[in-house]
């Protein structure tokens, strides 16, 4: 199971429990804040694993620092801590719920106009 499948997991369980059957919330709201959890739930879940891709990514090759992604994970752990691999994560979660949400609600509207088209 990959991380991605967070994503959706967390967009359709939180689309029930804020649907018609949990508390009632109306469909493009439900969509838009279902979306915004599930970003939220996702970033959360991906943002260490992106944080050392990107040190691995972005290190000189003139002087490699690290020799794969468990000695850089190993690395930035030791030096800052597990705060360390999440640098940087409050600029991405106050994008990331508006983002996603929108996503979400963009997917839901298309799905919508497409099934009354065909």
């Amino acid at each position: 199971m990959t991380v991605m499948s967070t994503f959706f997991t967390g967009y359709e369980v939180s689309r029930r429990a804020l649907g018609p059957e949990g508390l009632g919330i109306p469909n493009a709201m439900t969509s838009f804040l279902a979306g915004g959890i599930a970003g939220t739930i996702f970033w959360t879940i991906a943002f260490p694993i992106e944080a050392v891709k990107n040190r691995l990514m972005t290190q000189p090759l003139d002087e490699v620092r690290y020799s794969g992604f468990m000695h850089c994970l190993k690395d930035t752990v030791r030096r800052q801590g597990v705060s360390g691999l999440y640098s940087g994560f409050s600029p991405a979660m106050l994008r990331t719920f508006p983002a996603s949400g929108a996503t979400f609600l963009a997917y839901e509207l298309v799905s919508r106009a497409l099934k009354t088209l065909l």
